[in-house]
């Protein structure tokens, strides 16, 4: 509607000034037009710039991810500038799905957050700017302004036991974990085995799902480990 205002303030202005014959109709007809321009004008500029009939609104949302490494307990980010205090997390949205990452962007943040949990979640959470009313929302109708982004805050949590790696350690640690003979294979197996039943050992009385977890979970511990040692040479 302030569009149309201004285009109308200003088609009125013109034609008072160039076609109405006495100054009697004429000056009146020109402040009128004016004012109506000078006001549309002046509510585009306090809209865009001092966000004029505008409210802040926060949305968090929260859905399951997977990991880059379906075998390895790897929590995959890049650092960003040279101080490193932004991160752009990758993920997945199946196991099998494409890699993705968190957008760069100087109103978006990431960060990663360990936890006692079994699985990943990314929980995001969005600041938009919205129109305070269905008044406000028809006269600033085609201005754009209606959910631009104020910040975003986007937060995986891991569980406890996966380790933070980058692209580049992620090359390294390829190359150091490259299949071992088949008899170290099943030496490392067997180890496994017997730490995951040592551990079950200590809760005789967990479910089947319980026991499933505490097995994942000597699992990704075992694999951290490892991944630790094979960073540190």
């Amino acid at each position: 509607m302030v569009i149309i205002l201004l285009i109308f303030g200003c088609l009125a202005l013109f034609s008072s000034a160039m076609f109405l014959p006495t100054a009697g109709k004429r000056v009146p007809a020109v402040i009128i037009s004016g004012i109506i321009m000078v006001g549309a004008t002046t509510m585009m500029v306090l809209n865009y710039h001092s966000h004029l009939g505008m409210k802040q609104v926060t949305t968090t949302t929260t859905q399951t991810v997977e990991p880059v490494s379906a075998k390895l307990p790897i929590a995959l980010y890049q650092p960003l500038g040279t101080a490193g205090n932004e991160e752009v997390l990758m993920y997945r949205l199946s196991a099998n799905g494409k890699v993705k990452h968190t957008p760069a962007d100087e109103n978006i943040s990431c960060q990663m957050k360990f936890a006692n949990v079994s699985s990943l979640t990314m929980t995001t959470t969005k600041t938009t700017w919205q129109f305070k009313n269905g008044f406000y929302r028809s006269l600033f109708l085609w201005s754009g302004m209606n959910g631009t982004l104020v910040k975003k805050q986007t937060t995986i949590t891991y569980p406890q036991e996966f380790v933070k790696v980058t692209p580049q350690q992620m090359k390294k640690l390829k190359a150091a974990l490259q299949p071992a003979n088949p008899a170290s294979q099943a030496a490392q197996k067997q180890a496994l085995d017997l730490a995951v039943k040592a551990k079950l050992a200590q809760s005789p009385q967990a479910t089947a799902q319980q026991k499933q977890a505490i097995a994942q979970q000597v699992q990704r511990q075992a694999a951290a480990k490892m991944i630790k040692q094979a960073l540190a040479k």
